[in-house]
């Protein structure tokens, strides 16, 4: 076993032994309640990354969207950019 390894099972052995210890207290309910609470949690975790992952593939449509709509007015988007800047400067002034 190398070093390595070694501190690697000391440390698994110790969460081991850390949790046995915290969850001793408890009921079998208690740790049943617990660990739906924690897989609830992860499950409300996961479904907000699903969500905010779908809300910006919907903006990047958008985004897309409008630069083909302004492709076939036969803008640019260095030229809608350009545009912006020059307005913002003025109202900067």
């Amino acid at each position: 076993m190398t070093d390595q390894q070694a501190v690697i099972t000391a440390e698994v052995l110790l969460k081991k032994r850390s949790a046995k210890n915290f969850l001793k207290g408890y009921s079998a309910e208690e740790i049943q309640s617990m660990i739906t609470m924690i897989t609830g949690i992860k499950e409300d975790i996961e479904k907000a990354e699903a969500d905010k992952i779908a809300a910006e593939n919907e903006r990047n449509k958008k985004i897309e969207m409008y630069v083909e709509m302004l492709g076939q007015d036969g803008l640019s988007l260095d030229i809608v950019n350009d545009w912006a800047e020059k307005n913002q400067k003025k109202r900067t002034k």
